[in-house]
């Protein structure tokens, strides 16, 4: 009796490791928009901190010159702050598209595997009837010859 073969297994292979290609690939983009947000919350504690500090300063005397420079300083912050948002909502977007991506993927598999799964069970179901009938076609000359 031959041996089991899914005429489809070098496509599941080569679906599988594109997965793991995608999940890697969703992984080092989750780590960078992780990464990106935690630099966004860091120039907003600086800019918060630096406008606490101007605020004393003015306080104890701050002159028109030394304000202006505040000022540019936090403008400069500010559109810092625009362009990491909008590298933000960039690299989500790609994530969304990796994970979408990476769902594609898993339902591929899982329809292949499903395809094998029945080609294996109807190869198993042939297996089981022709040893029902080499018992039977055995049994039956076992009978002839008494």
């Amino acid at each position: 009796m031959k041996k089991f073969v899914f005429t489809l297994e070098k496509v599941l292979r080569f679906h599988e490791q594109e997965l793991g290609v995608k999940k890697q690939e969703l992984s080092a983009l989750r780590a960078s928009l992780r990464d990106l947000d935690h630099e966004i919350q860091r120039v907003k504690l600086e800019l918060s901190q630096l406008n606490q500090e101007m605020s004393r300063a003015m306080i104890s005397g701050l002159n028109a010159r030394d304000i202006a420079v505040y000022k540019m300083y936090f403008r400069s912050m500010e559109l810092n702050i625009r362009r990491l948002e909008t590298q933000r909502v960039e690299l989500r977007n790609k994530v969304e598209e990796k994970q979408a991506s990476v769902v594609q993927s898993n339902q591929e598999i899982s329809g292949l595997e499903k395809l094998r799964d029945k080609q294996f069970d109807e190869y198993n179901a042939g297996c089981r009837r022709r040893q029902e009938l080499e018992i039977e076609e055995f049994v039956s000359q076992g009978i002839k010859v008494s």
